[in-house]
């Protein structure tokens, strides 16, 4: 009896032998099975895990909520300035003030250049009188001086009576340059000038002379009215006191003052 049981006991021991060995040979078959092994990570797949790494959860902070009005007033009450921290902490050295930087004074301007010298205009009497009787101004003027005239009322005269022509002769037998009649040249020889013979009314300077001290004669028997001594000029100073300016003598009068300007030497007053 105790034969069988001990043949029975290695039986079972066998068995539970091949039964383990059988287990590992189909693990093993299981584990090298080529149709059944694990796929294996992509060439993107690798990178993004060694560029990632293992995911790390972020450290998240939270806000600390400010304390309430009352307790910021009581910190601010018990906290000391930072001048009361420190009491006897020298102050800080004063920084000078930079100099002030003076701006340098602005150049003068340069001067312009001065515009040219305009051109001188003709006098008026140049300009009207004919070059070939220019002559006559000096011989005017001088007249002019000699009797206490303005030379522009001499020359504008003679510009009235013969347009500077010392050869006219008019309808009334007056001639030359300030239109002298005969009657004239004798008064004017002989009684203002007191010569023993009478002057040449052709000649331009006894004509100019005759004519303006004849015109001096008529300002004084008018008051020096040169208006009234231009007409007695033309009319006559009897006649003008026997009946009054003619209009044609007025006219003329008129005529010789309005040509005055045209005749007026520079620093020359008009009188």
């Amino acid at each position: 009896m105790a034969s069988r049981l001990k043949a029975r006991s290695k039986f079972l021991l066998f068995v539970s032998l091949l039964s383990t060995f059988a287990g590992l040979a189909a693990v093993s078959r299981h584990q090298n099975s080529p149709g059944e092994t694990e796929p294996l990570a992509g060439a993107g797949e690798l990178a993004a895990i060694s560029a990632t790494g293992a995911p790390v959860e972020a450290a998240v902070e939270l806000p600390i909520p400010p304390p309430p009005p009352r307790e910021r007033a009581a910190e601010a009450a018990v906290s000391p300035p930072a001048e009361a921290a420190a009491p006897d902490a020298s102050p800080p050295p004063a920084v000078p003030a930079p100099a002030p930087v003076l701006a340098a004074p602005p150049a003068p301007p340069a001067a312009p250049a001065p515009p040219p010298a305009p051109l001188q205009p003709p006098m008026p009497a140049d300009a009207i009188v004919p070059l070939e009787r220019a002559a006559l101004k000096p011989v005017l003027m001088q007249a002019a001086a000699e009797n206490g005239l303005p030379p522009d009322l001499v020359m504008a005269q003679a510009w009235a009576e013969s347009s500077w022509q010392d050869s006219v002769v008019s309808s009334a037998d007056a001639v030359g340059v300030l239109q002298i009649t005969a009657p004239t040249v004798d008064f004017v020889s002989h009684q203002l000038l007191a010569l023993d013979h009478p002057l040449d009314a052709l000649n331009p300077a006894d004509n100019a002379r005759m004519g303006t001290r004849y015109l001096r004669h008529l300002l004084n028997k008018t008051d020096n009215n040169l208006r009234q001594a231009l007409i007695a000029y033309n009319q006559g100073l009897g006649a003008l006191r026997r009946n009054g300016p003619y209009p044609e003598a007025e006219r003329y009068a008129d005529r010789v003052i309005a040509l005055r300007p045209l005749f007026v030497t520079k620093g020359q007053p008009l009188r």
